[in-house]
């Protein structure tokens, strides 16, 4: 979709796609780089002082980015990084932090396999973790895992659209259950595009606006990549998430 909107000069409102390479003039993204996504988890791998760290991925350039941002990552902040494909992981890898990004079948399943080994990673961190589903699968096996969150609900009120406790609330009313941080990146891109729409602004005003949604906030740099929002790191306790971002209120998510 977006060489036909974008090459013909019109904008496309991306929630979905976080792989860096998607980037290019007329595609406006709310999601933070796929690159980033692990950053919270390295801090937490610094934290706890661990050396060695693993990233497993599945194929694809969402994979491949969230694989070797991390590794970068963590080479940055001197620990010793590197990459395999999921399907090479064995139990010799149990000594260091291990994450793992592939597709939330493969996510599940690693997750499942690690904590039958000898000896438990000293960190183990997985993207499908940032979802609700993650923790409905596997119950108490995902204790202490930790997963990275586009989205997390806030009663701040942001320039565009309502606060993320606002949709939070109106999203249980219309569907009985919890929003993702899918269904909260979906929504923040609607609230936007109608926003931009009213004011008439085009590619070159959108790629100068500042701005907030219920995601987050707003900016875009001159090669088009999302920098004004940033990925958030969850933790798996007690059958919820909890952040791990300094400044967390605990599992209400309501910060």
């Amino acid at each position: 979709m977006a060489p036909l909107l974008c090459d013909a000069g019109r904008l496309l409102y991306n929630h979905g796609g976080s792989a860096d390479d998607l980037a290019r003039p007329g595609l406006v993204s709310l999601p933070a780089p796929a690159s980033s996504y692990f950053d919270g988890a390295v801090q937490e791998a610094v934290t706890r002082r661990v050396d060695r760290l693993l990233v497993a991925r599945g194929p694809g350039r969402f994979a491949r980015a969230v694989a070797e941002g991390a590794a970068a990552r963590a080479s940055q902040r001197g620990i010793d990084a590197h990459t395999i494909m999921v399907g090479s992981l064995t139990a010799a890898a149990d000594d260091g932090a291990l994450l793992v990004v592939g597709r939330f079948e493969e996510d599940v399943a690693v997750v499942r396999r690690v904590r039958g080994w000898p000896r438990a990673p000293a960190l183990l961190g997985a993207v499908a973790a940032g979802l609700p589903a993650f923790g409905e699968q596997l119950g108490g096996v995902a204790e202490d895992v930790l997963g990275p969150v586009q989205w997390w609900p806030s009663w701040r009120r942001p320039e565009v659209g309502p606060s993320g406790a606002d949709f939070a609330g109106r999203y249980r009313r219309r569907t009985g259950s919890e929003p993702s941080y899918v269904a909260a990146q979906a929504a923040a891109a609607g609230y936007l595009a109608h926003a931009a729409h009213r004011q008439g602004l085009a590619a070159e005003t959108v790629l100068g606006w500042r701005t907030s949604t219920l995601l987050g906030d707003f900016a875009l740099d001159a090669g088009w990549r999302q920098v004004g929002h940033r990925v958030r790191t969850i933790r798996w306790q007690h059958g919820q998430m909890v952040l791990v971002d300094h400044g967390a209120t605990g599992a209400s998510g309501l910060d």
